[in-house]
């Protein structure tokens, strides 16, 4: 069996990577997985090296979140080489491993020992006139995908304890980021829909794109989606009050926000989005500031991973 390159995060999941690097490499060593292991110090390092190992190793292994496999995925798919993508998940919501099929190490370690491959789609953002591509694996988000990530990154950075509460806390510091979005008429937001023959208006609290159907921790927001169809998925959700949002949260628990008023889901392959005012917006964890236009579109089984 030829190793692996892991691409190691040490700052995923508020210190989460660093508590898991000894249990990772031990059960490398129990399923007798050899490996190479790369230690990034930043973002910039981390994309260094996956464009120094995607040529040398057939599989690499991001141990993070769902931002490190979007920025390891993003370079080899830049690239002209095509090793199998994999992940350690250690990261604040682990979406992406999770719709994959690698939630514990175990289920990791039997993929990479069987080496069964297939091959996923792949969101890709554009802006117009622009000639950068950017590529996303999970979703891309607008509103309240921004604003509540926004509020939880600053929520986590005052009080450090709190994040000991785990996933609890997590939601915590989440509804507490919805009722400041509204409070301060951050959302809801005016947007142009296009995809197809259609064209709408519309005036949204959240709009999110999805490659995948797990979004924020675990949500099924758009239960239709896989990476494996050759289609995005846009979940619009209409809300124009805390208290309507955080129900419509409540029921996406159970997946039954589908049949809510205000939630509308469209599949498609391509969609086109104009704002009145230019707004922020967020793939996989990162966050792109001003933004007038844009287009997103499926590229199907453009990333081969292990499943």
């Amino acid at each position: 069996m030829d190793p692996v390159a892991v691409l190691f995060n040490p700052s995923s999941g508020r210190g989460k990577s660093k508590r898991k690097r000894g249990q990772i490499e031990a059960k490398f060593n129990q399923y007798g997985i050899p490996y190479k292991w790369f230690d990034s110090r930043n973002k910039a390092h981390l994309i260094e090296l996956a464009q120094t190992v995607a040529p040398s190793f057939p599989v690499i292994v991001a141990v993070g979140g769902d931002t490190t496999f979007q920025l390891i995925a993003a370079e080899v798919l830049s690239s002209d080489t095509d090793p199998a993508l994999t992940m350690a998940a250690t990261g604040s919501s682990n979406d992406i491993a999770c719709v994959l099929g690698w939630p514990e190490l175990d289920s990791l370690c039997e993929a990479i020992r069987a080496g069964r491959d297939r091959r996923m789609d792949v969101g890709l953002l554009e802006f117009k006139g622009g000639s950068a591509k950017v590529y996303f694996i999970g979703a891309l988000s607008l509103g309240l995908g921004v604003e509540v990530n926004r509020f939880v990154a600053g929520f986590w950075r005052r009080f450090p304890l709190a994040a000991k509460g785990g996933g609890f806390m997590q939601t915590v510091a989440g509804i507490f980021g919805i009722k400041d979005s509204f409070k301060y008429n951050r959302v809801p937001l005016k947007a142009k829909l296009k995809w197809g023959r259609f064209e709408r208006e519309m005036d949204f609290s959240l709009m999110v794109f999805a490659n995948i159907p797990s979004y924020a921790g675990g949500v099924e927001l758009t239960p239709g989606v896989t990476a494996f169809d050759g289609k995005i998925d846009c979940c619009v959700i209409s809300s124009d009050n805390f208290l309507q949002t955080l129900l419509i949260g409540l029921r996406a628990r159970k997946g039954r926000h589908i049949s809510s008023n205000n939630v509308q889901i469209i599949s498609d392959t391509a969609f086109e989005v104009i704002f009145p005012d230019n707004i922020d917006l967020q793939y996989d964890g990162e966050i792109i500031n001003s933004v007038k236009a844009f287009k997103v579109s499926i590229l199907p089984a453009a990333l081969k991973v292990l499943v």
